[in-house]
């Protein structure tokens, strides 16, 4: 009888696995002894009947044993993450707490991979925060020495385990490899604190820990099915010592005896790489909220394991010290490569739209924290003032809204090294009838701060605001600090918002450029009643441009709605052949922000217009 049979009649019939039937199994595995379905029933089959302890640490042991294993028992370090596999989409808790853990002088060997099942994998969220990541046992040790941290890439150690990888892909459901990661830390870490997606692998995890050679850990999984220590329900953990093999404690942990607050299921929620690297830097940083309870909670447990705190009560007190003091903040930028900080990834798909709407939700809940709705409101009250007629600029035959944009999505940083303020006058000068200033901070390098400087150093300068709108806030925000003119992009907004938010901005003087990309969108915005409407030239899905869409577009709409394209507009030609459409402006960035005085570029950009006329 072959080798799968009798693995296929051992497991059908939910006999365990000893640890060398195991290993056996992932040999075969490994080394190609079994066809693709054969490999996909043995993979699939554990997610009806769980890996025991045995089994689990046999499935290790052989992938072990083809690594590039190192030992650090002198760092003393921990790791800490889970087995992912729970589908909750909750942020990137266990490399936050990491960063805790550093703060409170404990030395932390994580040991992780990219995302499989999830949209953010521990190693995609680390290269967002520009994070070092150490690719060999060298790499890792000086890390470790110099800053007390190493974060491990476990393809680069493990090229057994990465020939499975595909395969996991393919089959789109949780197998027994999900749970194999913390058994694997190539630098034999003998502290770890992991989660579990399922309470049936507590047991058959912490022992298969104990038997590959770890001293102290605890295995968790939260009642809400949470591969971490959890804030609504109680979490359910084993936590062993291995002085002496049996000994093990089951823990329940109830947060409510720690944390009183209700839980905002918003703060725990994640999204790409981006999103999550600026929830982390945001909670390290101090930003209150569940999503530092939950930090604080597993680093609290960690601390335990490590013999820093005596119970959990002292080790949130250590947490959130290592938050508020800063020290957490600092132990993540001795890991961003040369200090630079965040590194901005800008591979967008076609849920780029969405991502910004997470980003901006967080953003505008930090300035309502400082500063309330009802506030904002009172000081535009208080501080009426006129903007200026953004309707009636127009009347050049070259109508330019020059923009200030340091970076963006499609082309990273363009130039991030220049003066908002000054580049502005400098436009206004070249003879643009106005200035657009990008306020988005984190895939455009804004900053709303420079709209208000700008309005109290020039009040003669005409502004547009673009951000991405999706609250009633930051209208009354853009008025109150100098905007004459802001942006709603249909696309994001729907009717239905875009229409209550033409009429809020209509009723506080200031005018709006309606943004569009195709014909359904333009239907909504001439039924808002939009008397300034902005056809973008860029797919937000594939960012592709095609100034055809601004001439398409243009045949449906009448003489009295004032059109300007965007995006793409590069030189005099192509304004010339737009203007045949009925358009009255332009709104040009990248081509002039790509030049080392954009201001000069735009002028050249005239002169050719107006030698040519």
């Amino acid at each position: 009888m072959n080798e799968f049979i009798k693995l296929q009649k051992k497991i059908g019939t939910h006999e365990e696995l000893s640890v060398f039937e195991s290993e056996s199994m992932m040999d075969s595995m490994v080394e190609g002894k079994f066809n693709p379905e054969q490999m996909g029933y043995l993979l699939a089959s554990f997610e009806y009947r769980l890996p025991t302890g045995n089994e689990l640490a046999g499935f290790a042991q052989s992938i072990l044993k083809r690594s590039q294993l190192f030992e650090i028992d002198e760092f003393h370090a921990i790791d800490v993450c889970g087995t992912g596999g729970d589908g909750l989409g909750m942020y990137n808790i266990s490399t936050c707490v990491s960063f805790i853990l550093a703060g409170c002088g404990v030395v932390v060997a994580k040991h992780g991979n990219r995302s499989v099942s999830s949209k953010c994998g521990s190693f995609d969220v680390l290269e967002a925060l520009g994070v070092t990541i150490n690719h060999d046992s060298v790499s890792a040790r000086d890390n470790l020495s110099d800053n007390g941290m190493a974060f491990l890439f476990a393809p680069s150690f493990h090229p057994a385990f990465a020939k499975l990888a595909l395969m996991r892909k393919n089959l789109g459901v949780r197998t027994f490899l999900n749970a194999l990661g913390p058994l694997l830390n190539p630098a034999r870490v003998k502290k770890q604190l992991v989660g579990v997606y399922s309470p049936a692998l507590l047991r058959p995890l912490s022992h298969a820990l104990k038997i590959l050679g770890s001293q102290e850990g605890m295995v968790v999984h939260g009642d809400d099915g949470n591969d971490e220590i959890g804030l609504e329900l109680k979490t359910k953990g084993i936590r062993f010592k291995s002085e002496v093999f049996e000994v093990s404690e089951e823990v329940v942990i109830n947060p409510k005896l720690y944390f009183k607050n209700d839980v905002m299921i918003s703060d725990l929620m994640g999204g790409d790489a981006i999103y999550n690297a600026l929830m982390i830097e945001k909670i390290l940083d101090g930003l209150p909220g569940s999503g530092r309870d939950i930090a604080a909670i597993n680093a609290a447990a960690a601390l335990m394991v490590s013999g820093v705190a005596s119970n959990l009560e002292e080790g949130i007190k250590l947490s959130l010290h290592s938050i508020d003091s800063g020290a957490a903040l600092q132990a993540l930028r001795k890991q961003q490569i040369n200090g630079k900080g965040r590194k901005k990834i800008y591979a967008i798909n076609s849920s780029f739209l969405l991502e910004m709407q997470k980003l901006t939700k967080m953003r505008i809940a930090d300035r309502k924290r400082l500063l309330p709705l009802s506030d904002l409101k009172e000081k535009v009250n208080l501080g009426k003032r006129i903007p200026h007629d953004f309707e009636n600029i127009f009347h050049h035959h070259y109508s330019v809204i020059a923009e200030v944009k340091k970076s963006s999505p499609s082309l990273g940083d363009i130039n991030v090294s220049v003066d908002p303020i000054h580049l502005a006058e400098e436009y206004q000068t070249q003879g643009a009838v106005a200035v657009s200033l990008l306020t988005e901070p984190n895939y455009f390098s804004g900053d709303i701060n420079d709209l208000l400087k700008l309005r109290m150093k020039n009040e003669s300068i005409v502004i547009l605001q673009k951000d991405f709108i999706i609250d009633e806030y930051q209208i009354f925000e853009a008025y109150l600090f100098g905007a004459d003119a802001i942006l709603l992009i249909v696309a994001m907004l729907g009717e239905e918002k875009t229409g209550e938010f033409y009429e809020i901005a209509q009723r506080l003087s200031l005018s709006v450029l309606v943004e569009v990309h195709n014909q359904e969108e333009l239907e909504i915005a001439l039924k808002v009643g939009a008397k300034i409407i902005g056809i973008n030239n860029r797919n937000l899905h594939t960012l592709e441009i095609s100034l055809s869409t601004s001439k398409t577009l243009a045949s449906l709409v009448s003489s009295d709605v004032i059109l300007i394209s965007e995006s793409g507009i590069e030189t005099r030609q192509e304004m010339e052949e737009l203007l045949q459409y009925g358009f009255k402006g332009f709104l040009i960035g990248s081509s002039l922000m790509k030049n080392s005085s954009p201001a000069l570029a735009l002028k050249h950009m005239l002169e050719e217009i107006y030698v040519a006329n």
